[in-house]
């Protein structure tokens, strides 16, 4: 009777879990798609939805890290966030990046001195408790942090634009791993390796998927540079792979953002992934990457 039971269990489980794989496929399968021909189409739509990402991305980032709205501060990243994305379409890669370096420093300068002055008005010339100054100190870390997090990362995907072919390769290797890591690691997973890929912190990954999907973007993105780009670029290609790593690691490091802040998700917005956060998580370190190998390059 319980073998029974528990064949009756997996069957009514099924239809739900097969529903929520295709509609996870369905509005992956969009959004990326989407976003291809918005990249080929027209270089200021494809910026105009980078900068939307931003936005919403640095809500979401506020909204799980923040223990409550803190408006003026909220203000100073979205407004730099714009700035990241904005000035990431006018520059080149050498000015952009002084010019990104410029815009996080400057807009640290000023979350610092708000904070201090808010600190002096709520004071009123007394000494507020100590753990108002951490809370304080925590609030501008935070805005400072989503810079260097969402901002600044999602912005490199409008300076590489000015060469679609290149930024699609970078796509190409970081999002290959997530949709075949995901799809290996349902059929196969924990059938080899019975220890999942780092449990404590993303209980659901399996050693089988992470190299399933590793594997198959060095072929995707192998076979993508040798058709697209002449001369083949080795060096390209090597970059290429190692992303395919830091991928996964940039996907754990979402992973343990949220549970620390226990959520499943950062947000609801993209029907069977969650929200952008939970979408790109495996871009954010990737970009970083990806665009200190090309100013590599230019020295």
């Amino acid at each position: 009777m319980e073998k029974s039971s528990e064949v009756k269990t997996r069957l009514r489980s099924q239809p739900k879990h097969l529903s929520n794989v295709v509609v996870r496929t369905l509005t992956g399968l969009l959004l990326g798609f989407g976003s291809l021909f918005l990249l080929f189409l027209s270089r200021e739509l494809f910026s105009l939805e980078v900068i939307v990402l931003i936005l919403y991305g640095l809500r979401e980032f506020y909204k799980v890290t923040l223990d409550e709205k803190v408006p003026l501060l909220q203000y100073i990243g979205y407004i730099s966030g714009i700035g990241a994305g904005i000035s990431a379409y006018y520059l080149d890669l050498k000015t952009y990046s002084h010019f990104a370096l410029a815009i996080l420093m400057i807009s640290s300068l000023i979350v610092v001195i708000v904070q201090i002055i808010q600190l002096e008005l709520k004071g009123r010339g007394s000494p507020l408790p100590p753990n108002r100054y951490i809370k304080a100190l925590r609030e501008a870390s935070i805005i400072v942090i989503s810079q260097l997090y969402i901002s600044i990362p999602f912005s490199f995907a409008i300076l590489f634009s000015r060469e679609p072919e290149l930024l699609l390769a970078l796509l190409l290797s970081i999002f290959s791993v997530d949709i075949f890591a995901y799809f290996s690691g349902k059929t196969i997973g924990r059938k080899l390796i019975k220890r999942g890929f780092f449990n404590t912190i993303s209980p659901n990954k399996t050693w089988e998927g992470t190299i399933v999907g590793v594997l198959t973007s060095w072929v995707i993105t192998f076979l993508y540079v040798k058709i697209y780009f002449r001369p083949m670029r080795l060096d390209l290609i090597a970059v290429l792979w190692f992303i395919a790593i830091i991928a996964t690691i940039s996907d754990l490091a979402e992973s343990a953002l949220k549970r620390g802040y226990e959520i499943k998700d950062t947000d609801n917005i993209i029907f069977g992934h969650g929200g952008i956060l939970d979408r790109f998580d495996s871009y954010i370190l990737s970009a970083w990457v990806f665009w200190l190998y090309n100013i590599l390059l230019l020295t």
